[in-house]
């Protein structure tokens, strides 16, 4: 038996029966000589545990599952951060005041954001706009003689009218 900590809280592992250390490595053909550092992305680690539990020690172990925080986790395999409790079987142990848990514990991946500063060159602007390169592409808008009020036109509804005055104000056709 190994006293093993999740969250501060003290516990009897029977067995710690796995730890699941694992990689995603690229599937494909690589260039002889690239890195594939980058590539290579390291999964959460995953635990077994098989532990024997007091009657008194159900509650905190089912606090630490329903609490969905991720804490520490202590073994002799050693201390691992961010851990959280995937997976919780609880049934009857040998005795009458024991029980037997299973436990499956999963890491969570945190990234840290970093943040750096790129200098881009000033850009030099000429004081006269025909010394610049590219020359003039910018239409100026067209004048365009709208009444400042509607007025009744032949032939027309006032609504056609009104209608027709603000398409000319805002330009529909």
């Amino acid at each position: 038996m190994e006293e093993i900590l999740i969250g501060n809280q003290s516990f009897k592992a029977i067995q710690i029966v796995d730890l699941t250390d694992s990689a995603e490595t690229p599937e494909h053909r690589v260039e002889d000589g690239f890195s594939v550092v980058d590539a290579i992305i390291l999964k959460p680690k995953e635990f077994s545990l098989t532990l024997e539990l007091l009657e008194n020690e159900i509650d905190p172990l089912k606090q630490l599952y329903e609490s969905k925080q991720p804490t520490e986790f202590v073994c002799k395999l050693g201390v691992f951060e961010d851990i959280v409790i995937k997976e919780l079987h609880i049934t009857q142990g040998g005795s009458i005041n024991t029980f037997r848990a299973t436990v499956r514990l999963k890491q969570i991946l945190k990234a840290k954001a970093k943040t750096t500063i790129v200098s881009l060159p000033e850009l030099q602007v000429t004081p006269d706009e025909n010394e610049a390169k590219g020359g003039d592409t910018a239409i100026p808008p067209q004048p365009k003689q709208v009444p400042s009020a509607p007025e009744k036109q032949e032939n027309k509804s006032w609504l056609d009218s009104i209608h027709d005055w603000f398409a000319g104000l805002f330009g529909w056709s």
